[in-house]
C-alpha cells in the first residue's frame, strides 16, 4: 500500500522515529482499500469514531524508534486530515449514502431485483437540496 507508507513518511517527520514505527497503523485505516477499489473505502475508518477504534487494537500510545510515546489517536488523526482535510463524522460520511428500499430490512412482498436498483429513499439525516460541501461553506 504505497499511500500507507507516504502517511508512515509524514508521522515520521512529524512525530520523529521511522516510517516503519507508523506503518501498522497507516495500513490498518487503509485496510478497506483491499475491498473497495476507491475513495469511499474512507467511509469505515477515516471519520471521528477512526482514531478510537485504532486506539483499541494497537494501545493508547506507541513507543517509536527515538524513543517517544506518541498518541495513536494522533497519529490516525492525522492521517484523515492529510486525506481530508477534516475529521468527519460517521454522520457525515452517511449523510452521503443514498438509502436503497432493501435496507429497510425484510418485506411482506416480494421485491424484484429491477425495483431495488430503480427506488431510492431519502436519508434521513441529509438536508434536502444541499450537498455536504454546501453546508460547510
Amino acid at each position: 500500500m504505497a499511500q500507507s507508507w507516504i502517511h508512515a513518511q509524514a508521522s515520521a517527520r512529524h512525530f520523529g522515529g521511522a516510517p516503519e514505527d507508523y506503518i501498522a497503523i497507516h495500513e490498518w485505516i487503509d485496510a478497506f482499500k483491499a475491498m473497495v477499489g476507491d475513495v469511499t473505502h474512507r467511509q469505515y475508518r477515516h471519520n471521528s469514531h477512526g482514531p478510537w477504534m485504532a486506539q483499541e487494537v494497537f494501545g493508547r500510545t506507541i513507543t517509536n524508534s527515538a524513543g517517544k510515546q506518541i498518541l495513536v489517536r494522533d497519529i490516525a488523526e492525522n492521517h484523515i486530515v492529510e486525506d481530508l482535510g477534516w475529521l468527519p463524522s460517521p454522520a457525515d460520511w452517511s449523510a452521503c449514502l443514498t438509502c436503497k428500499v432493501w435496507m429497510g430490512g425484510k418485506r411482506n412482498k416480494f421485491i424484484g431485483r429491477e425495483e431495488l436498483l430503480e427506488q431510492a429513499l431519502p436519508h434521513p439525516n441529509k438536508v434536502h437540496g444541499t450537498q455536504p460541501e454546501q453546508e460547510l461553506a
